[in-house]
């Protein structure tokens, strides 16, 4: 059998999402099973590389991760940032000055929102209570020009990325990296949300925790009856243990 390649969503994988509390215990029984598992698990998430490294303090999965939506590559071991291809000089730089106009304006427009802190090669706005991504993704467009970036809505938040960068091309990016071929490989992928399709329909084995929004669930091999944390270690003790 080929080795095996787990890629592992974070918010509503591993946690409920933002500021909720981590389940310290059933993140480190994952973390020994891991440690016991020839599967490699790589992280792949929309979370910043601050927070990555801030989750590293607490448990290890493995060696990489990838963060921004797939337009960072982490490496633990050297503490080293690999950017995607997609992160040119002129697109970092165009999504700086996005960001700051962003933060500029968030509470001067119809819509308001939040930022998520720490991200560097995307952008995360989180609508106000009672709003949602899809108000903040109309004033946005209104008043920005977006063009080269993909805008996504989820909830209440709308994600910004550049034009081809999403967690299958972060999957692609870790794998020119490590110096390996998906052919040779079983990639298998966790996930819950709409940004987690990019890679969740082109895996060899894809599977999701009972919370996963039902265009999730109707491409997923393998649903969890367990929500979040608990439905990721009922599916890696059934299929990577």
């Amino acid at each position: 059998m080929p080795d095996t390649i787990l890629f592992l969503d974070i918010d509503g994988c591993l946690t409920r999402g933002k500021f909720a509390r981590y389940d310290l215990a059933t993140l480190q029984t994952l973390e020994q099973l891991v440690q016991q598992s020839p599967t490699e698990v790589v992280l792949c998430t929309g979370r910043s590389l601050s927070y990555i490294e801030a989750l590293a303090q607490i448990v290890r999965f493995g060696r990489y991760a990838i963060t921004d939506q797939g337009a960072l590559l982490y490496d633990y071991l050297n503490d080293d940032v690999i950017p995607a291809p997609q992160m040119t000089p002129a697109v970092r730089e165009r999504t700086q000055q996005m960001s700051q106009y962003l933060a500029a304006h968030k509470n001067s427009l119809d819509v308001h929102w939040e930022m998520s802190h720490g991200k560097e090669a995307c952008l995360s706005l989180v609508a106000e209570k009672g709003k949602t991504a899809e108000d903040v993704y109309a004033v946005v467009t209104a008043n920005l020009n977006t063009d080269g970036f993909d805008l996504h809505c989820s909830g209440r938040a709308l994600d910004i990325a550049p034009h081809g960068v999403n967690k299958w091309t972060g999957v692609q990016h870790f794998l020119h990296h490590t110096g390996r071929e998906a052919a040779s490989l079983r990639l298998a992928a966790i996930g819950d949300s709409q940004g987690d399709l990019p890679i969740l329909s082109r895996v060899d084995f894809a599977a999701c925790p009972a919370n996963a929004v039902d265009i999730i669930k109707d491409l997923c091999h393998y649903v969890s009856p367990e929500a979040e944390i608990y439905g990721v270690l009922d599916i890696y003790r059934r299929h990577f243990a």
